[in-house]
């Protein structure tokens, strides 16, 4: 909804702006009207819902409005003195100061609730990445728990745990960065284009040396090895 306020109020041309300002002596559309009352409302709303913290919303949920208060924030920059011409009467000063107030909260409260369910998420898959609250500190916890179990990997060749430990890390990654939530956390922040890129490189690389060898092909390498010593102690003996 505020959203969907800001595109359509982005789009009047400078002159509208003057006309619709001088619409009654106090240069104050009607209330009922007004879009900063409804803005200022819905803001209010969505703080409260963050802060009572309802059980029904999911790690994507969270995501998808850390990602929309994003992009108001970046228009209400661009336009919010053009609504507050047009619609804050005698008030100006008042509704910007509530408003901006009102966007420095939501922002404060989607970010914690958004961190907050994302490492609860990854908790609950047993992917302990280390504390993170922030775009730096969340890729480079990726980054540190990525490169560490790429490292492991190369003294367990013949071990599958290395690899159970990927494929729990990837069907994360494939199926949630970079797919169902990749839209919301390139939008929020929450992991640049290059982050995402950069990550996904080190985790092919993980993947290829935690595969383990097929049990067949060790069997086979087995018997060769046994061949070859068999022929050389032979050879010693003659």
């Amino acid at each position: 909804m505020v959203d969907s306020l800001f595109v359509t109020y982005n789009q009047l041309a400078p002159g509208t702006i003057e006309e619709l300002s001088k619409k009654d002596g106090s240069g104050t559309i009607k209330a009922s009207d007004n879009p900063l009352e409804i803005i200022d409302s819905i803001l209010d709303e969505n703080i409260e819902t963050l802060k009572a913290g309802s059980k029904s919303f999911t790690t994507e949920d969270y995501l998808r409005i850390y990602a929309l208060q994003t992009k108001v924030n970046e228009v209400w920059d661009n336009i919010g003195d053009n609504l507050i011409q047009i619609y804050g009467g005698k008030d100006k000063s008042k509704w910007k100061k509530s408003i901006d107030s009102d966007l420095k909260e939501w922002k404060a409260s989607s970010s914690l609730s958004m961190w907050k369910s994302l490492d609860i998420y990854l908790e609950d898959r047993d992917l302990e990445l280390g504390a993170f609250d922030n775009n730096t500190s969340f890729f480079m916890a990726l980054d540190s728990f990525v490169s560490k179990a790429s490292k492991k990997s190369d003294g367990e060749i013949i071990s599958s745990s290395s690899y159970e430990d990927f494929k729990t890390f990837s069907e994360f990654w494939s199926s949630k960065v970079l797919d169902d939530w990749n839209n919301y956390i390139v939008d929020a922040d929450v992991l640049t284009s290059s982050q995402i890129a950069s990550i996904d490189g080190k985790v092919d690389t993980w993947g290829d040396k935690s595969e383990p060898f097929p049990t067949s092909l060790l069997i086979i390498f087995g018997i060769a090895l046994i061949a070859i010593i068999g022929l050389i102690t032979a050879l010693i003996i003659k």
